[in-house]
């Protein structure tokens, strides 16, 4: 009988396929299919019985199935006939051990390898913190600034670069400011560690370009340049200026409203204000004011550039303001009383002096 007719009796017989040993000990019977249950170890029978019972017993089994047991068994006879006589002289593990599949050990082994690399990977990757940054826009159109989470920054740098140089996610957080590595450079377990984070830490250059009186529509660059073997990833990002409120008009008038007064008499009245804010241009003729006199002035560039941060854009640099409220010197009373008092207010104070040092007095 042919090997494959033979291995598919056999299988329909006793219910699995040939073992190698088995079919070593069937070749040698010629593929005789009355020894089938010798060969498979079960109870003697009559042959013949075995032979008519064999149809009845029979399941299918596909062709392609068959081909590919013989040839499995086809090649274990061409081993060496060392490694044949230790096989059949002692039972094969795969008859008392359940073997694995192939595909599954294929698959657990690819598995395995992912996860090394992906391991690898992620723990020489150097340290990202793109996504970290935060930069923000305020103010007003054309006089606007940038800034970004320079906080959030430092401290996701510190407790990620402290954990590549060796520390645990725990020690990371206390080296949020670096001014603690100090105490572990004096630590001889963590001195290695602390030297190296120092050494990534100091050559590290972060730089925001933002400049002044942003625009929408402007570009700002955020860079972070660390030194040559620091594992962190370099940072040059550009980000557009948006989302800056656009400036209001306002008058010089409006703003002067109340901030320039004056006091005094006519014809003597004097003028305040804040010079911080304004600047008087006109001849300065403090104390000799009168109602109706016209005073110019104009706005300091600080006041200006302030006025400007909280979107208030002046109409005019320069402003007229005219002099008023001052009292007449008749409309005081008693005024005559006053006038008959300066001399005895003369003598009082330089009664002390000698006779003829000082002249008269009208």
């Amino acid at each position: 009988m042919k090997k494959e007719k033979y291995a598919k009796l056999f299988k329909a017989i006793v219910g699995r396929e040939l073992t190698p040993q088995e079919f070593l000990q069937a070749k040698k019977n010629g593929f005789d299919p009355k020894q089938i249950k010798k060969i498979a170890g079960l109870t003697a029978e009559n042959a013949d019985t075995v032979f008519k019972t064999a149809p009845e017993k029979q399941v299918p089994v596909s062709d392609k199935t068959v081909e590919k047991t013989s040839e499995k068994i086809e090649n274990m006879t061409h081993l060496s006939p060392e490694r044949r006589e230790g096989q059949e002289s002692q039972p094969s593990k795969s008859e008392t051990k359940k073997k694995i599949p192939t595909q599954l050990l294929i698959a657990i082994v690819a598995i395995l390898v992912v996860a090394v690399g992906i391991f690898g990977f992620v723990k020489t990757r150097p340290v990202d913190v793109t996504k970290d940054i935060k930069v923000t826009f305020s103010g007003y159109d054309g006089y606007g600034h940038a800034s970004y989470n320079s906080d959030k920054v430092y401290q996701v740098i510190a407790e990620k670069m402290a954990v590549k140089a060796g520390f645990s996610k725990a020690e990371s957080h206390q080296l949020i400011s670096m001014n603690s590595l100090s105490n572990y450079l004096t630590n001889v377990k963590y001195r290695s560690k602390a030297t190296k984070l120092m050494k990534w830490t100091e050559g590290l250059k972060i730089t925001f370009d933002a400049g002044s009186n942003l625009k929408n529509g402007d570009k700002v660059i955020f860079k972070i340049k660390p030194e040559k073997g620091t594992p962190l990833k370099a940072v040059d990002k550009t980000y557009t200026v948006k989302g800056l409120k656009k400036t209001k008009k306002v008058s010089a008038s409006s703003l002067t409203k109340g901030k320039i007064t004056f006091s005094g008499y006519n014809g003597n009245g004097s003028v305040k204000y804040d010079d911080n804010k304004f600047e008087i241009i006109s001849d300065d003729v403090s104390g000799t004011l009168s109602n109706g006199d016209e005073l110019e002035f104009e706005f300091t560039q600080d006041y200006i550039d302030t006025l400007l941060t909280e979107g208030k854009a002046v109409t005019d640099k320069t402003i007229e303001v005219k002099v008023f409220g001052l009292k007449d010197v008749n409309d005081i009373s008693k005024v005559d009383t006053l006038y008959s008092k300066i001399p005895d207010l003369v003598k009082e104070d330089y009664k002390d002096k000698p006779a003829g040092e000082y002249g008269t007095y009208d």
